[in-house]
Parts: C-alpha cells; structure tokens; sequence
C-alpha cells in the first residue's frame, strides 16, 4: 500500500521562491497545493519520482489563457493558483 509523507513550507520573504521550491522537487517532493504562503507538498513511500517546478505571474493585460497553454505544451501541469501567482510542476527526466 503507498503511504505518504507531508511537508508545509512556509515563504520566506527574503528569499527565491522558485529555487527553494525546485529543492524540495530534487528531494522527491511533490507540489500538491499552494494557500498564501503555505505551500503543501508530499512524498509516497514507492520510488522516488523528482520534479522541477515552475512560478508563472499573471499581469493585467497578457493572454492568460494563451500563457498557460504554452506552459501545457512544454508537458507543464498546473498545481495551483495563489493570488497572481500559478504554480506548475514536471516530473524530471529519471
């Protein structure tokens, strides 16, 4: 049976969101959901799959839909939306 491992890392201000999230994927955790600045992720006791993340900020005026498209066909998954901020993931290559 697959059992899992959580982990809530909380943003820090001062620091790079994206490359503290693309740790946690090199470990073996997953991006399952992001609430302000909580971000959830998990680990399954069955082999380790690695992921690589990445943070995509709306701004007013830019095709929205177009934009997650593009992310789409370069085999991103959209996890969550935060605010501005949509948050992609991809399993890295084994």
């Amino acid at each position: 049976m697959q059992t899992w491992s959580y982990k809530v890392y909380r943003v820090q201000v001062d620091k790079s969101l994206a490359q503290d999230i693309d740790w946690f994927g090199e470990q073996g955790w997953e991006l399952v959901s992001v609430e302000a600045l909580n971000h959830y992720f998990r680990k399954g006791s069955a082999a380790m799959e690695k992921w690589e993340y990445s943070v995509y900020k709306w701004l007013a005026g830019t095709d929205l839909e177009k934009d997650l498209d593009e992310y789409g066909e370069q085999g991103w998954e959209l996890v969550s939306v935060s605010s501005l901020y949509h948050y992609f993931k991809r399993r890295l290559p084994q």
